[in-house]
């Protein structure tokens, strides 16, 4: 494989260009055979190997920066930078990220994950260049769908000004051209790619604006009837209003003139935006006709990775189960949620569902099947999301917004000052929290409990099995008091009822039962925990039993309010307390109940466990959860007892549960 011989740009410039194409062949197979085998991004993927080989070839990386939007297309660049043999392990421990990041290779510059920052990022590199006085090239890639964020619209706005060299290349897969407008529009965008051509046109603009009285209006009038023709036949004013050179749209699969244009992009002393079109899904049968469907597509078994590839059918990611999924004991809480809110729609016209590009993810692609007039995707834009559910609530509907927790921290002011601080109706259900397997870093969902935990009016609901979350769901969108958030793990136990004492949704904490008498209840530790962490605190109880330590699992329903009565209770005589949680330990669970204990005078928890002040990093949930294991929990339990000078296991005592 020619792919064997690439372990840096410097190689690739080295290859004839039918070497280059067949080079991009090969990418694709490695890219459709990995992420069937490990999961991953893979239409975004395949629609930019020829994008990226034509980066590579026409940069000089490192010294240039390469800058990707999301890092849903950087598996190729991935591949061409010396990371080949990780890849077989990506998203995977060990492996390489399935984003760019800054200490996995100097070839990615800046690491992403969450969309539309590559334009601010790409300037804040062009600026600090320029008073450096570098000489480099910087260069953002991104995919049509980071348009639709604000935050690139901020960062286009301000880069206008910039008087040097920095390129934006527009990955648009949605837009398609015709074969006829494609040829026009690809020889026009040569024509002004060229530098003889923007040479000539300002030595006629200069020679016009010298004749007196005729050449200034002239010239003016030569500039509009350009402005038109490219509005007619080429479009891009947007991008030059806001000061940009535009060029585009071009063919993005058509590698010699791609290279070509990239070049000569790459030369422009101005903010330039590259406008390429691309296929999705390309090179795959299956993801070209439903991109949107193998967007993510989830790791599958080894029995089904070995089927030859022509009858092996990528599973989508909310289909199947991903490296931590749900056991065939578990469930899916966006089913979940989309089931539960659709039917309780049909008999309340007042309920609508928003999301911000995650339909399918969060489960509201099922509500939108049965009721399409209340379904609002609001694309990129998790801010707008939440402060027009406001809007909504202020005009007496019941908002329900679905977003995963490591992208509800971009709509952190909206929560406060446009749904609590006005007492506003609106349900925010809050997916992935805890420990997100395949990811990485960026996508840790342990930080919304702590954020939003201290804004007033907001209560926060925390279910620990499925037909709890369906129950909190009804009986929150039923009653909406005011801003309620639930929040939940990809998948939980399809049962907590059957488990714990039945109480109604969100009046009280669920206290696990004992299975026998406590025999040392000097010796009691309850274990206060929610959601994924509930099952390792009851292993870990069992694990306690045989050290003759009686503990109990306390299954907390809400973190806010907590729970007065249960926390006495709790609190009494002999009982030694344990947070769990799989989150950040400042200001979480454990937090809380601190706080509840100081304020009344109670004993602290003996033990918060959660995550440290770092971020989680892992791709797998046996790596994420370290710590945080049935056998960590008991051993970190006993190792704290044995610092308690309140703890005496009498000699004769059994302590079983």
């Amino acid at each position: 494989m020619i792919l064997d011989t690439i372990n840096s740009p410097a190689e690739l410039r080295a290859l004839t260009l039918r070497e280059r194409l067949a080079l991009s062949d090969e990418l694709r197979s490695v890219i459709i055979t990995t992420v069937k085998r490990q999961g991953g991004h893979l239409a975004s993927n395949l629609g930019a190997v020829e994008l990226t080989v034509a980066l590579h070839t026409a940069m000089n990386l490192p010294a240039d920066k390469l800058i990707f939007d999301v890092g849903h297309q950087a598996y190729t660049h991935k591949l061409l930078t010396g990371r080949r043999n990780g890849f077989e392990l990506l998203r995977q421990d060990g492996g390489v990220s399935g984003f760019p990041r800054r200490d996995e290779s100097a070839y990615d510059p800046f690491g992403v994950g969450h969309s539309s920052t590559a334009v601010s990022a790409a300037l804040g590199f062009a600026r600090a260049r320029d008073l450096a006085g570098g000489k480099h090239r910087v260069v953002a890639v991104v995919g049509d769908g980071a348009l639709t964020g604000g935050l690139t619209y901020e960062a286009l706005n301000d880069a206008g000004k910039l008087r040097s060299q920095l390129l934006v290349v527009l990955n648009d897969n949605e837009m398609s051209i015709s074969r006829n407008t494609g040829a026009l529009n690809e020889h026009l965008t040569r024509l002004r790619a060229s530098g003889r051509w923007v040479g000539a046109k300002r030595a006629l603009k200069h020679q016009l604006d010298s004749i007196p009285l005729i050449g200034p209006p002239t010239a003016a009038a030569l500039e509009w009837m350009k402005t038109v023709v490219r509005r007619i036949m080429v479009g891009g004013e947007f991008f030059e209003s806001l000061g940009f050179r535009y060029l585009g749209p071009v063919d993005g699969h058509d590698l010699e003139s791609l290279t070509d244009i990239v070049g000569k992009a790459l030369r422009m002393n101005q903010p330039t935006v590259l406008h390429a079109v691309t296929r999705k899904g390309k090179g795959s049968p299956e993801a070209e006709s439903s991109p949107e469907q193998y967007h993510g597509v989830s790791r599958q078994s080894s029995q089904a990775a070995k089927q030859p590839s022509s009858q092996t059918r990528l599973t989508p990611d909310v289909r199947a189960l991903a490296p931590g999924a749900a056991s065939p004991e578990e469930g899916s809480c966006a089913r979940v949620i989309g089931d539960t809110l659709s039917e309780i729609a049909d008999s309340d016209p007042t309920i609508v569902a928003i999301t911000a590009a995650m339909p399918a993810g969060t489960g509201l692609d099922r509500f939108q099947c049965k009721h399409p007039d209340r379904f609002f995707d609001v694309a990129i834009a998790e801010a707008h999301a939440v402060t027009l559910a406001a809007g909504m609530a202020a005009d007496r509907l019941k908002p329900v917004v679905a977003v995963y927790s490591t992208f509800i921290q971009r709509a952190v002011d909206s929560i406060i000052h446009d749904v609590c601080l006005q007492n506003l109706p609106v349900t925010l259900l809050i997916d992935h929290t805890g420990f997100v397997a395949g990811d990485g870093s960026t996508h840790q969902g342990v930080f919304d409990l702590n954020i939003l935990r201290a804004v007033p009016n907001l209560t926060i609901w925390t279910p620990s099995g499925l037909d709890e979350l369906r129950d909190m769901l009804r009986e929150g969108v039923r009653a909406a008091r005011g801003p309620l958030m639930i929040r939940y793990p990809k998948s939980l136990p399809l049962h907590a009822s059957g488990l714990f004492t039945a109480l109604p949704p969100g009046a009280r904490w669920r206290i696990e039962k004992p299975e026998a008498r406590i025999e040392n209840p000097e010796a009691r530790v309850a274990l206060l925990t929610f959601g994924a962490s509930v099952c390792p605190a009851r292993k870990a109880t069992a694990l306690l039993a045989e050290s003759r330590v009686a503990a109990f699992v306390v299954r907390v329903s809400s973190v806010k309010p907590l729970d007065d009565g249960a926390l006495r209770t709790l609190t009494a005589p002999g009982v030694k307390l344990v947070t769990i949680e799989e989150g950040q330990r400042a200001g979480g669970l454990g937090g809380a109940v601190a706080e509840w204990c100081q304020d009344n005078g109670k004993p602290a928890p003996m033990l918060r466990l959660g995550v440290d002040d770092r971020f989680p990093e892992g791709y797998s949930l046996d790596t994420l959860r370290r710590g945080l294991t049935d056998a960590d929990i008991a051993r970190t339990t006993l190792e704290a007892l044995a610092y308690s000078s309140n703890f005496i296991v009498p000699a004769e005592s059994k302590g079983a549960i």
